[in-house]
């Protein structure tokens, strides 16, 4: 699978449309079961297993806000709160994407670098005129 699919196996858990009450809650497990996840036991690392364990903490955290506040909220699983935060953006409303190591490098391949915080304002427009249209994307600016 390549890094796109395996960032397309978020999912969502809080939906009070799909429930009855706002006390009970569907779970709703990936569509999309990546062999990122389907591996042995024997092939995952500390980092991979961290975080898995993140992605159940905010998953019990995103629960815990719909049951005290009614809100619903979206979350991304990285290595760093850059990737977090735009993982996060990419599967919303109301749901959770894990991005492991491993998908990076495709992320950042067709993601325009205005996306990333710090690339836009000054720096952006100084890229914009060493550049010009050539240069739009993280994979862009990687092979120059």
């Amino acid at each position: 699978h390549s890094g796109t699919e395996m960032l397309a196996a978020s999912y969502n858990n809080v939906n009070p449309s799909n429930s009855s009450n706002n006390d009970t809650y569907t779970e709703q497990v990936p569509v999309l079961m990546s062999s990122w996840f389907a591996r042995p036991a024997s092939q995952w690392s500390t980092e991979d297993k961290l975080m898995l364990c993140g992605a159940l903490v905010i998953n019990q955290l995103r629960r815990a806000v719909f049951e005290e506040l009614g809100f619903t909220c979206s979350a991304g699983i990285a290595n760093n709160k850059m990737l977090a935060k735009l993982s996060s953006a990419m599967h919303k409303p109301n749901k959770q994407t894990l991005a492991p190591a491993c998908v990076i490098p495709a992320l950042m391949k067709d993601l325009p670098y205005s996306r990333i915080q710090g690339l836009g304002g000054k720096l952006g427009t100084t890229i914009e005129t060493l550049y010009g249209e050539k240069v739009r994307t993280m994979g862009q600016i990687l092979a120059t």
